[in-house]
């Protein structure tokens, strides 16, 4: 089966990639991805997406989100951090039911895709900053994430060796950065 891929620019330094898949899936997916330089303050970027996925201005509270993705169907939200070269790769996602399936005819894509951009452009932000205790606690995953590779072995030597034999160079440096950084937060 052939999918139809297309890509456009709408703003400079902007990509958008589509991919029509028909009606092959029952679900679909819109992502969207900042790429950053792998230096300066990674740790702070690294946690960023965490602190974005979980409210909105619109949606200032957890339980306020969950019922506004039960509201769609159980569409999810969902972040992530990943290194490409000697970039940081900033991932947040929204999955959800097509709108085919949807039982009022209702664009279910459309409001998903609306609930995305308030996350990251209306973030849940007061008095110019995010609230302590949602930092605190994206801060303390983080560092439990940043322990548990210690415990994989195979995850812990190729970090180190990564560090290593790219040492002085922005690729050495982890996507989530060192657990210090994580604390001074």
């Amino acid at each position: 089966m052939k999918y139809k891929t297309s890509f456009s620019e709408p703003a400079k330094g902007v990509t958008l990639c589509s991919i029509d898949t028909g009606s092959r899936f029952k679900l679909s997916n819109i992502t969207v991805n900042f790429v950053l330089p792998l230096s300066g303050d990674v740790a702070s970027s690294a946690v960023l997406p965490y602190i974005l996925k979980r409210t909105c201005k619109k949606y200032s509270t957890t339980i306020l989100m969950s019922r506004r993705l039960a509201e769609l169907y159980g569409a999810t939200l969902s972040a992530g951090v990943s290194k490409i070269g000697e970039n940081q790769q900033i991932t947040l996602s929204a999955g959800f039911l097509d709108d085919r399936f949807s039982l009022d005819g209702e664009s279910i894509s459309s409001e998903t895709a609306d609930l995305l951009l308030d996350v990251i452009f209306e973030p849940n932000i007061v008095n110019g900053a995010f609230g302590d205790e949602d930092v605190e606690r994206e801060k303390r995953l983080m560092i439990e994430r940043k322990e548990s590779e210690m415990n994989e072995k195979r995850v812990y030597a190729m970090k180190r060796c990564i560090k290593h034999m790219f040492e002085g160079e922005a690729y050495a440096t982890d996507e989530y950065g060192e657990i210090e950084d994580i604390k001074a937060i």
